[in-house]
């Protein structure tokens, strides 16, 4: 399925009384084909989480190769972690992003 998604970048944030690290947009909206992989659920310390995992693939251009393991990705409103980034399709031609998400939280 084609989505728009977001790239999201960890910046400092002077609050006036110490310095935050918050996730800020970081470059334009891509086009990427997601594909859901799996989803989890597992009960910690009394709390029942989900989770969901999903790939993105993404065409190559000179943005989508800044693009961190430290980054997360917005899709449909759900915040996703950054697991893996690789390249695939010979080079420079794609990237897959391989990245979880809480099922929970939208």
């Amino acid at each position: 399925m084609q989505v728009q998604i977001q790239i999201m970048r960890r910046e400092l944030i002077d609050t006036g009384l110490a310095e935050e690290e918050q996730f800020a947009p970081f470059g334009p909206m891509l086009w990427a084909r997601k594909t859901d992989l799996s989803e989890v659920e597992k009960v910690q310390a009394g709390e029942i989480s989900a989770t969901t995992m999903a790939r993105f693939k993404l065409r190559y251009s000179s943005f989508s190769a800044s693009i961190l393991p430290t980054d997360q990705i917005v899709a449909a409103g759900r915040t996703y972690k950054i697991t893996g980034i690789s390249e695939t399709g010979g080079r420079r031609r794609a990237f897959e992003i391989s990245a979880v998400a809480r099922a929970d939280r939208v």
